[in-house]
This record gives structure tokens, sequence and C-alpha cells, in this order.
């Protein structure tokens, strides 16, 4: 794919596509310590959707009049509505400057998630210079986290972003990516950037990460079934040497994540605390349903539904994002972005079963692309 990347022939195209750069590289490779996060996010990211957003309104929908000019599916009428639905409870909340200040950060995510869609139909020869750009920035913060982990003795490293979680979150996308294609025959080379990566993935010592990733493996096993169990069974003894091995790597590298998962309480006293914030969250979520207290606004009116236990704490994410959602824009927020994920696994099911494992993908279906 690297031999065949090429910007767009148009001045709108190569616009968007330097926007992106300028986007990615403030999102994604920029340290959050020493620079602002404030100026990172939300000023650079936020202006950098806006731009775009806007480039793609005029070269789409202005010089492309009629019904088919902006073609809407399900998936993007779900995020209309939460961006509308955000701004509604922002309207609504008492605490309306932080309300509005996160339906910003918000309202930035929806510009990109339309203008993106878009642009991949409008401009598709973008499509492989992105993938290219976030493949060469996991191996940047790869290296940036293997290395923060061994020049401070071992302990976690969260690379350029603020929290591990974060981190293994991104690494986690670029480790089913290459995993994926190396499934898909290209063996060597994709087998040692997966391994690579997730030796960075296992020192995050991300609980959440690695249950997540979990869930993805057993989804994708399930799914794939007797294909694996056919191809396991014509493995010749150098495979099954090379398997093996892969597989006690993987092992070791992901030691510190099965620690916390299964010693979360020794190693981590916060981690009891997440079911009371949970209580507190589903209350605050009870007492004001339709529209909640209003986005950004949990760190404020947390302490007023505070459980006993945890006098004189203060916590500013209820540590479970549907019951956040519920909690700060009411459950219809919450049922919103059910049916977001809800819609997101069952393409990547019809995906999945399109492509089977070991053999060549098949050529994108634009009426499937997620």
């Amino acid at each position: 794919m690297a031999g065949s990347l090429k910007l767009p022939t148009t001045f709108s195209g190569r616009l968007i596509a330097l926007s992106f750069l300028g986007f990615w590289a403030a999102c994604v490779l920029i340290p959050s310590d020493p620079v602002p996060i404030r100026f990172s996010l939300d000023w650079a990211a936020a202006w950098s959707a806006l731009l775009v957003f806007t480039l793609l309104f005029f070269s789409v929908v202005l010089k492309s009049p009629g019904a088919t000019a902006l073609r809407l599916d399900f998936l993007d009428l779900l995020v209309f509505l939460g961006v509308l639905w955000v701004l509604l409870s922002a309207w609504n909340s008492s605490e309306s400057f932080e309300s509005f200040s996160a339906f910003k950060g918000f309202l930035a995510l929806g510009f990109w998630w339309f203008a993106l869609r878009q642009a991949w139909k409008k401009f598709p020869e973008l499509f492989p210079l992105f993938e290219k750009l976030f493949r060469s920035s996991a191996l940047v913060v790869a290296v940036w986290v293997l290395a923060g982990v061994l020049l401070n003795g071992l302990r976690p490293c969260a690379g350029p972003f603020t929290n591990a979680n974060f981190t293994a979150i991104f690494l986690g996308v670029a480790l089913i990516l290459w995993g994926i294609e190396w499934l898909h025959g290209n063996s060597m080379r994709s087998a040692f950037f997966m391994l690579f990566i997730f030796a960075a993935w296992g020192s995050t010592r991300s609980r959440g990460a690695f249950l997540a990733l979990a869930i993805t493996l057993v989804f994708y096993l399930f799914t794939h079934y007797s294909e694996i169990e056919a191809r396991l069974r014509r493995f010749k003894t150098r495979q099954w040497v090379l398997f093996t091995l892969a597989a006690l790597f993987m092992l070791v590298c992901s030691t510190s994540m099965i620690k916390r998962v299964i010693e979360g309480d020794k190693n981590d006293s916060r981690a009891n605390f997440r079911t009371y914030v949970w209580s507190s969250a589903f209350h605050m979520a009870s007492d004001q349903p339709l529209f909640g207290f209003g986005p950004g606004s949990f760190e404020t009116v947390y302490p007023y539904y505070r459980s006993p236990d945890l006098w004189l704490t203060t916590t500013p994410f209820a540590h479970d994002e549907p019951l956040q959602a519920a909690a700060e824009c009411g459950w219809p927020a919450f049922g919103l972005e059910a049916a977001f994920v809800l819609v997101l696994f069952w393409n990547a099911w019809r995906l999945a079963r399109k492509n089977p494992p070991f053999r060549p993908l098949a050529p994108p279906d634009r009426k499937s692309v997620v």
C-alpha cells in the first residue's frame, strides 16, 4: 500500500490532507507534558476539525447539489442526534460554563466524524495516507513508551498521551490492524510489528485495554472458529515452534496487565472505590433522567452524591463512559451511545464474515464501510 500513496489533485483535497496531518500531530505526537492539553486538543484540534468540515461542506455539498451530494447513514444520524442532545443538555445545565466548554469538544468530534467520512468518499486516495500515518505514529508511540519504561525503572509510561489507558487504546487499534494483516498472509513483517506493538501495549498495564482486547479476540475467534481450526491442523513443526514462541512472548509482555486484573484490589486500592462511583453516577442519572446535569459537570455535582465511604474525595470521571453519559446528558444520551456501539459491532460482524482469515482481504464495499 505504501507504493500507491498520493495526494488528491484538487486544492481542497490537498488542504484537507494537510489539515488532517496537523490535527494528528496535535492530538497524538505532541506530548501532553509540557505542552498544555488545552492547546493541543481544545484549540488546535477543534479549529482544524472546523476547517476540514467547512472545506468538505463547500467541496461536497455546494458543488454537488442534489439528494446524492451528502449521503448519510444510520451511524451519521446517531452522531447528529448525539451532538444535538448534548447541546440541549448543555443548554439546560446549571453549570453553563463547564457544559458549553465540554460541548465544544464534542462538537469538534462530530465535525471530524462527518468530515472524514465524506473525505474518504470524495477523495479515496486519502485513506491509504491516513492508514500510513496511523501506522507510523503507532510505531513512534511504541518506541516512546518502551524507552520511557526502560528509563523510568520499568514503571509504566504513557508516552505522548495524558493517561496510559489512552496509550493502550491507541496501540491496541494498531495491534489489531497488524494482527489481521498477519493473518491475511503478510507473515514476517506484520508479525514483527505486531509483537513490537504488543510489547509497548503490555507495558501500559491498562486493565481496561486488556479486557477490551480479550473481548475482541474472543469475538474474532468465534467468528472464524472453523477456518482457524482448519489452519492449525495443517501446522508443521516449524510453525508450531514459532507460534509457541510468539505466544510466550505475548504472555510475558501482558503479565503485568493480567496481574492488575486479578490483584487489582491489592495493587490499586482505588479500584475498590469505583463501585461507589458507579452507584453515585447511577443516582445522578436517575435524578435528572432527561437532560442530566450537563456535559462536563460530573466533578461539580459528584460531591452531592458521593458515598460516605469516600468522604473528601473527588473525581472528574465516572470510570464508565455510558454511566457518565447518562449522568451528564441523561438516559437518552446513554441510549444513543449504546445504539452507536451496537451498530458498530453489527458492521464489524458483517465485515468479519466477508473477510475470512488466511485469505486476501476483499475489496471494500462503499455501502458497508463503517
